[in-house]
């Protein structure tokens, strides 16, 4: 087939080699989700919030959120329920990677579970809800 005018197969040194690029930050990406909250949010609590967004999402591409995720899929949280002898636990424990642990840590030091709560207690939440709920 060579002498033919097709081209030799692809192997593993030439042909067609996949590369990544270099991955964007995914909210200075995303001009839906900002016109989202543009629309959504008052214009001071936008310019409040977009430099933190920013941030946090350039934060999630960096290569310590990505080894932590990394770990954290191949290394599944499990409970524990029996000892190594067969005897049951008091209590059940969830036993989870090195991953897991270091992104819940750093969700809470980026305030993530403080911004759910109190956009869940905010008067906007009552906004962004019933959009939601619009088809």
């Amino acid at each position: 087939m060579e002498g033919h005018g097709q081209p030799p197969p692809a192997n593993a040194e030439a042909g067609f080699i996949f590369t990544m690029s270099q991955a964007e930050n995914p909210f200075v990406a995303d001009p839906y989700f900002q016109r989202l909250l543009a629309a959504y949010l008052p214009k001071d609590m936008l310019a409040e919030v977009t430099p933190c967004f920013t941030r946090f999402a350039q934060d999630t591409i960096s290569s310590q959120v990505k080894e932590w995720n990394l770990n954290a899929e191949r290394q599944q949280p499990f409970v524990e329920k029996h000892n190594v002898w067969g005897a049951r636990h008091d209590v059940d424990r969830l036993v989870s990677s090195e991953g897991w642990r270091a992104l819940r840590k750093w969700g809470a030091e980026q305030g993530f579970v403080a911004w759910t709560l109190a956009l869940a207690l905010s008067p906007l939440a009552m906004r962004l809800d019933t959009a939601n709920t619009i088809d």
